[in-house]
C-alpha cells in the first residue's frame, strides 16, 4: 500500500493486531454463537452476524453481539435491491450501531450511492441521539465482490472474466460510489493492490484457512466447507489485507483445541506477518 494513500477511518480504527480479526458466527445457533463471542473476545476486533442470526431482528442481535464480544458487530446483510430500499435498510442498521454493513457491488452505482446516503443519514441520526461524536468503528460500508465460495469456472460463466478481473472492476465501482471497503479473496489482492487509487478502500478478506501444526488434519464442518478461493492468515496480511473475516477455524477448531486458543494462534500468525509487511 502506498504510504501517501488517502486515510480511511476504518483503517485508522485498527489499533492492534486483534482488531483485524472479524469473527464470523454465520450458520451457528445463537446461543452457541454467543458463547463463541465471549470465549474469543480478547483476540478479535469485530463479530460478523448474518440474516440467519436475526430471527428476532437486527436490533437485538447487534446489541447482544456487541455486548458479548465487547466489539462492534458487522451486519453481513448482503443487501441487494432497489436503491431506496437498500438505503433505508442501511440507515436503520447504522442507527443500530452496526460496525460494518455489507452490500453487493453487483447492485450497481445507484444502489451503492443510496447505501452511502443511508449510512450518512444514519450516522447523523445516531450522533444527534447520543449527543457526541460517533465511534469511528461504526457505519462502514463494504462492497461484496466475487464470493470466495465461487470457483474460477463459475466466475467465468457468470461474469465472463477471471475472478481477479471481476473483483477489480467491482472495486472501482465501489470506489466511485463512495463505499469504504470491499470483501474479496486474498487471491485478488495482488491485482487490486496494483492500483494506488484503490488504497482508499479497506480490504476485508474472507475464505481464510490457517495452516501449521495446530491445524494438521483439521477440516471445517460440512456446513462450512464451501470456501474455494482460500488463503492463510499470513498470506492475506502479506498481500495487503486490512481485516480477515474468519469463521470455522475459530468457531469449530481442531479437536482438543479451545476457541480461545485457536483465535490466539491465528492472531500470532497475523502479528508475525505484520512485523515483516
Amino acid at each position: 500500500m502506498s504510504e501517501s494513500a488517502p486515510r480511511n477511518r476504518y483503517r485508522n480504527a485498527i489499533r492492534r493486531p486483534s482488531d483485524r480479526i472479524i469473527l464470523s458466527v454465520h450458520r451457528m445457533e445463537w446461543l452457541e454463537a454467543h458463547h463463541a463471542m465471549k470465549e474469543t473476545k480478547q483476540n478479535i476486533g469485530r463479530v460478523a452476524i448474518d440474516s440467519r442470526n436475526y430471527e428476532h431482528g437486527w436490533k437485538m442481535r447487534i446489541a447482544v453481539a456487541t455486548d458479548a464480544g465487547s466489539v462492534p458487530a458487522m451486519a453481513d446483510a448482503q443487501l441487494h435491491g432497489m436503491p431506496n430500499d437498500v438505503g433505508d435498510e442501511v440507515r436503520t442498521l447504522t442507527t443500530l450501531r452496526a460496525g460494518f454493513i455489507t452490500v453487493h457491488a453487483t447492485g450497481g452505482s445507484a444502489m451503492l450511492e443510496a447505501a452511502v446516503r443511508g449510512r450518512d443519514d444514519g450516522l447523523a441520526i445516531l450522533e444527534k441521539r447520543i449527543g457526541a461524536p460517533v465511534d469511528d468503528r461504526l457505519g462502514g460500508l463494504l462492497a461484496l465482490t466475487v464470493p470466495t465460495t465461487m470457483s474460477r469456472e463459475e466466475c467465468l460463466e457468470i461474469y465472463g472474466k477471471e475472478p481477479e478481473k471481476a473483483v477489480l472492476d467491482l472495486a472501482f465501482v465501489a470506489l466511485k460510489s463512495g463505499m469504504d471497503g470491499i470483501v474479496c479473496s486474498g487471491r485478488d489482492l495482488e491485482c487490486v493492490g496494483a492500483y494506488t487509487e484503490l488504497d482508499r478502500l479497506v480490504k476485508v478478506v474472507a475464505g481464510v484457512r490457517p495452516q501449521g501444526e495446530l491445524w494438521e488434519g483439521w477440516a471445517p464442518p460440512r456446513h462450512s466447507d464451501d470456501q474455494v478461493r482460500t488463503v492463510t492468515p499470513v498470506e492475506a496480511i502479506l498481500l495487503g489485507a486490512d481485516y480477515l473475516q474468519i469463521g470455522a477455524p475459530i468457531t469449530h477448531p481442531p479437536e482438543g483445541v479451545t476457541r480461545a486458543v485457536a483465535a490466539q494462534s491465528i492472531l500470532s500468525e497475523i502479528t508475525a506477518a505484520l512485523a515483516v509487511r
